[in-house]
């Protein structure tokens, strides 16, 4: 338990080293929250009511808000993982560390989260209340930050398998690319999954990706009752599994390889 703890701490430790990063990118993403705020309000004065199922203004930015958090909390690294590491040739060190690996780089990427997430949360708390999206929201704050968490873990697995990748091609870009638009368009990051035309909603339901923001996000909306979100988390922890395992069967593969070669 300790080297994870450790390893948690030191993420921790890396979030607070590079706040002034963090706050170019809290001001960064307080801009884009204005322009949706403006953007988002033009429409809503254009449409009738109860064009966005049901939904009124200030709930759909309370969606946005949340969205756009859970999106930061539980983004991954631009370039994975493992890639520099492979060009590099320093990864052997990391597959024959005596822990295991998907956990103890899961508490460090967790810490950093954190940290990330202790800076950030009061601008996006101060963005709720000067626009008025407070107070449409059902405040079940407990049930958000449990959904965040797994949804967290998902994105975490994800990211764990998608950066083992590194391992089998060099072509590192195509793929981090591919897998940057597919998350921003269908994990809701952007705007609420059920506003999606019928096959593409139907799409997006069935891939892992809604764990990550647009779950989370729906457990502070007034419309959504309480056995939606329970479904939610069932879902949620589905997928957990699902990519937990994935990424262990071929972090085993990997490994198995490298022993094969003698590296």
């Amino acid at each position: 338990m300790i080297p994870y703890t450790a390893n948690f701490r030191v993420g921790f430790q890396l979030a607070l080293a590079y706040r002034r990063a963090a706050a170019v990118w809290v001001v960064g993403e307080l801009a884009l929250l204005v322009a949706f705020y403006f953007l988002w309000h033009a429409v809503f004065l254009s449409v009738p009511a109860g064009s966005f199922a049901d939904r009124d203004f200030a709930a759909f930015y309370l969606y946005l808000l949340t969205a756009r958090l859970a999106a930061r909390f539980t983004g991954g690294p631009a370039w994975g993982f493992f890639a520099q590491r492979v060009r590099a040739g320093t990864v052997v060190y990391d597959l024959v560390q005596p822990v295991e690996l998907e956990y103890a780089l899961l508490a460090r990427w967790l810490g950093q989260k954190v940290g990330q997430l202790v800076m950030a949360l009061p601008a996006y708390a101060a963005a709720a209340f000067v626009s008025g999206a407070w107070s449409a929201g059902e405040w079940r704050l407990g049930w958000f930050f449990l959904s965040l968490v797994v949804g967290f873990v998902c994105a975490y697995f994800f990211e764990f398998l998608m950066s083992l990748l590194a391992f089998y091609t060099s072509a590192q870009q195509g793929i981090n690319e591919a897998k940057t638009l597919a998350v921003a368009l269908l994990s809701g990051a952007f705007f609420p999954i059920d506003l999606m035309p019928g096959p593409y909603a139907l799409l997006a339901s069935l891939l892992p990706f809604q764990a990550f923001a647009y779950l989370p996000a729906r457990t502070l909306q007034p419309s959504v009752p309480e056995s939606e979100i329970f479904l939610g988390l069932a879902v949620q922890l589905f997928w957990l599994l699902v990519l937990a395992a994935s990424s262990r069967f071929l972090l085993g593969r990997v490994r198995q390889q490298f022993n094969v070669q003698g590296g």
